[in-house]
């Protein structure tokens, strides 16, 4: 019998940086370094060969062919046909880990990208009462997972505008979560243009509180896409509540768009970083599209994998230093790669956490709310939509196509089911837009990470500090 008989190579990804030769195991998320032999005998695989074996024979001779063998069975790269594939992922929780609370459907602002509608998602401005606050608390107490910790998040429209409910609602929530020795950490997402001294003030003595401003560069970069009503740009004002900001906390959590036509974000990350002392930065492209109907176009993807690079560049040329800069999305797949901690859901939404709107309704997460065919619930009508949950828990990458057969799987999770929405459609068809450039930035992690072997310790040490 062959010594190859019912085995084939385990799934992988080939790679090379800075002259050596690696493998990508996509299964078990682990990086070997490999010789020219084995590498071929990868590549003769990927192709289809009908026996790897013998192409390595024929440029390199029987026994290194053998050797290859024995190599590739002993790192456990050769494996059964029927489980050349991992079993699929564990399945969700039974219960609710987070909520996210729109206490205002309101903003002070005139985003030109703003899937919110500029806040109100359609529905008209309106403030979350402390009876509704106090439901959804409520509602998140009672359909908990049974873990020793939530998550509440505080949403807008512009989350500022109504601060008697985020600090009513604090004061509620770790009352109530307090008998059932649950802790509670907070978040909000604001555009950062109430960061006024008595807000700042509020925030920094509120325990376990993340605060995440928006903001998209300099005031050159910022101030064409960050507007008020009346055009007037609002970068400087946001500047220096983000100054407030981490003189009061020691945090600082940036996260900027990428919007179309503005693609070169690089130079906006490192004023984050160097001018701003941003702590956790961040920057995704835009969804949907813009007030004049643009989106992002093939050129603005090629332009923002290029950014990538540079940025890249900027983190390694750091960590070589000892300074672990935080580039927010290079970090978390680096940790995800040393840690071989695979993700199969793109984000909680829908079956782990949930968005409640100013009048009690649930929505799988914030950018579902208004949309009446996603509507799973009523915080005051004690009601939730079993059958949309379902779909959300059932929506791995292991369990649908193209996300199956992707090499970027598991760093990926499938990304966020909104963006497949609004390309696809459907939430299990991922929008192809974001496939190509979580395949580019998968490679570029797996690159950086050899590249910056000796750090990455310290690397996924600076990701538990992140947001």
């Amino acid at each position: 019998m062959s010594q190859l008989e019912g085995l084939t190579l385990a799934e992988s990804y080939l790679f090379e940086v800075e002259g050596g030769k690696f493998l990508y195991d996509i299964n078990r998320m682990m990086i070997l370094e490999v010789d020219d032999a084995i590498w071929d005998y990868c590549i003769a695989a990927g192709n289809g060969a009908a026996s790897p074996r013998n192409e390595v024979a024929g440029l390199h001779g029987d026994d290194v062919a053998d050797a290859v063998v024995e190599d590739l069975k002993q790192a456990g790269l050769l494996v059964a046909k029927d489980q050349s594939r991992a079993a699929p992922g564990p399945q969700p929780p039974t219960g609710f880990s987070g909520v996210t609370l729109h206490v205002t459907h309101g903003c002070n602002l005139k985003c030109t990208y703003c899937f919110a509608k500029q806040g109100d998602y359609g529905l008209g401005h309106s403030l979350m009462k402390g009876d509704t606050a106090h439901k959804a608390v409520d509602w998140l107490a009672e359909h908990a997972d049974g873990e020793q910790s939530a998550r509440i998040t505080f949403f807008g429209g512009e989350p500022m505008m109504n601060m008697r409910a985020v600090s009513d609602t604090v004061e509620y929530a770790n009352e109530k979560f307090a008998r059932s020795g649950t802790d509670v950490r907070y978040n909000m997402t604001t555009n950062g243009t109430l960061l006024n001294d008595k807000n700042v003030k509020t925030l920094a003595q509120t325990k376990n509180i993340d605060i995440q401003v928006s903001l998209d560069g300099g005031p050159g970069v910022n101030d064409q896409f960050r507007v008020f009503a009346n055009g007037r740009g609002s970068y400087d004002l946001v500047a220096r509540g983000i100054e407030r900001l981490k003189k009061a906390t020691g945090k600082v959590i940036l996260r900027g768009t990428i919007p179309p036509g503005a693609p070169e974000f690089g130079e906006s990350l490192r004023h984050f970083i160097e001018d701003l002392g941003g702590t956790t930065v961040a920057f995704e492209p835009m969804s949907g599209t813009t007030l004049d109907g643009k989106t992002l176009d093939e050129g603005d993807v090629e332009a923002i994998k290029a950014e990538w690079e540079i940025v890249a560049e900027y983190f390694i040329a750091h960590a070589k230093n000892g300074e672990i800069k935080p580039v927010s999305q290079l970090v978390r797949l680096l940790t995800q790669l040393h840690k071989r901690k695979k993700t199969v859901y793109g984000c909680t939404a829908g079956w782990s956490h949930v968005a409640v709107d100013p009048g009690g309704d649930i929505y799988p997460c914030h950018r579902f709310v208004g949309e009446a065919q996603w509507k799973m619930g009523n915080v005051h009508e004690e009601t939730l939509d079993e059958s949309i949950r379902e779909k959300f828990a059932q929506n791995t990458v292991d369990q649908r196509e193209p996300c199956k057969s992707c090499w970027v799987r598991y760093t990926c999770g499938g990304h966020c089911a909104h963006h497949a929405k609004e390309a696809t459609g459907t939430i299990s068809d991922p929008d192809p837009v974001r496939c190509d450039l979580m395949r580019h930035m998968t490679d570029l992690a797996l690159k950086t990470y050899v590249r910056v072997a000796p750090y990455r310790d310290k690397i996924a040490e600076q990701s538990s500090k992140a947001i």
